[in-house]
């Protein structure tokens, strides 16, 4: 067993300092630090001493999320309900062309259909939403980038785009064996242990579907995962530079209005720069800043420490 990759920045960046760090329960991501004037502070991944309770739980339910973003008027959410019947969710499709379905209290992208587009797809969706929650939430598909914003403290502090897992065709392979050779590499492991996720083959097969058995050229680069999660075998990309100044803002509101001392918002930009809010995350992994696969590290892990002991 290892601990999760944001333990291990927190760990990596406390003895760096000088300071003493001991993994007290590893199977829980517990430990402790002791900084340089003997003062002792302990966490759970990225739990600590600090923070709220109730607002993880705002945020961890995102039909009270998108409910309270919406009568505040905190940001653009895509056109949003609530399942109650097929009537109802083939209505909504009718509508909106193309949807997501997806359970309302998940994270890392479990139990997430996108890029629905028939009443068969949308029936096979609900169900598998249903099964991660009694609440599902239908929402229009919105295409464009997927943003993540890393706030400590209240501030951004890092920013990425996350890229839905891919594999590299060469021309001798199908698809299912080539997310079965890049699940072999070095660099991917279980949850959020390594700098890259596993594939998830259940996930990628249900996506792909027909198209598993298809052979990609030299060369040709293919989405295997409809979500762009790095718990589902994404990369990031840092764009902590180049981020929208306006989608910046909009966050920061959000998290200062919920109070989050720590949180990961989520956005989808579409190509005319407008965001939309998806979900935010109180216990978002620093992997994806500390070392994400394209661009610049961010060593959030030390503004994390400088926030807590602050």
């Amino acid at each position: 067993m290892q601990v999760s990759i944001t333990t291990r920045a927190i760990i990596e960046a406390a003895v760096k300092r000088g300071w003493t760090a001991n993994l007290i329960d590893e199977s829980l991501d517990f430990f402790e630090v002791i900084t340089d004037k003997n003062e002792t502070y302990y966490f759970h991944n990225l739990t600590s001493y600090r923070g709220s309770g109730v607002n993880g739980f705002i945020t961890k339910y995102k039909n009270l999320l998108y409910d309270l973003v919406k009568k505040n008027n905190l940001a653009s959410l895509a056109p949003t309900e609530i399942f109650t019947d097929y009537n109802q969710a083939n209505e909504f499709l009718k509508t909106n062309k193309k949807v997501v379905v997806k359970p309302h209290d998940q994270s890392h992208g479990n139990g997430i259909t996108v890029n629905v587009t028939t009443e068969q797809g949308l029936h096979d969706a609900v169900e598998l939403a249903q099964t991660f929650g009694s609440t599902t939430i239908l929402q229009k598909h919105v295409e464009g980038d997927d943003y993540r914003l890393l706030f400590i403290g209240g501030e951004l502090a890092a920013a990425a785009i996350r890229e839905p897992a891919f594999v590299v065709g060469d021309g001798e392979h199908t698809l299912t064996e080539l997310i079965g050779i890049e699940n072999t590499k070095g660099d991917r492991g279980q949850g959020y242990e390594l700098t890259k996720t596993l594939i998830n083959t259940d996930v990628a097969y249900a996506y792909l579907k027909e198209s598993v058995a298809i052979v990609p050229g030299m060369g040709e680069k293919v989405q295997v995962v409809g979500t762009a999660n790095i718990g589902q075998g994404g990369v990031s990309i840092d764009v902590t530079d180049t981020v929208s100044p306006n989608i910046a803002q909009e966050a920061k509101r959000l998290v200062e209005y919920l109070r989050l001392d720590v949180a990961g918002v989520d956005y989808i930009i579409d190509e005319s720069g407008t965001g939309y809010l998806i979900e935010i995350n109180t216990a978002p992994s620093f992997g994806l800043h500390e070392y994400p696969h394209y661009g610049d590290s961010r060593h959030v892990a030390d503004t994390y420490l400088d926030w807590v002991t602050s």
